[in-house]
């Protein structure tokens, strides 16, 4: 049997990012008077994707007005950049050296929940942009986790 392509997710396999978006989420919150512990967040952020996440955020606070994921997101980056100066200790090496191994097998694809600027932007910090035969973020697939519909597509192109 020929490999034809490896598909990875990225927060939780490449990176380990949930916990700091989580951090970033809480301060966040904080801006608009909102007390939340990172424990009450998590279940929201983790295994989901930044669209669930954002429209999941204003169902339970509704003072954050409106906003489009895109600008909701932008707010929350310079929380998370407090966080992550660098990404160095959240890489996952092994994971990322087993993506440059597999990359010379077969294309290899990142569909995440996270949004396609931030995915090309750390994929390029782990060094595996040139590797990468394809992105899918959030939006771009009809349904996040639990739905495989992202790999799907993935494996569809």
């Amino acid at each position: 049997m020929k490999v034809e392509a490896f598909l990875f997710d990225f927060d939780g396999t490449l990176v380990d990012t949930e916990e700091v978006w989580c951090r970033a989420i809480v301060d966040f919150l904080s801006s608009f008077g909102i007390s939340s512990l990172i424990a009450e967040i998590m279940p929201n952020v983790v295994g989901r994707n930044w669209l669930d996440i954002d429209r999941r955020l204003h169902e339970l606070y509704p003072v954050l007005g409106e906003s489009t994921p895109e600008e909701g997101a932008g707010a929350l980056r310079t929380f998370y950049d407090g966080y992550a100066p660098g990404m160095d200790s959240m890489v996952i090496k092994s994971s990322i050296e087993f993506f440059i191994k597999a990359s010379s097998i077969a294309p290899c694809a990142i569909v995440s929940g996270s949004l396609h600027s931030y995915l090309e932007e750390a994929a390029d910090f782990c060094g595996i942009k040139e590797k990468t035969a394809l992105i899918l973020g959030a939006g771009e697939y009809e349904s996040g986790k639990p739905s495989p519909s992202g790999y799907l597509k993935a494996a569809e192109i």
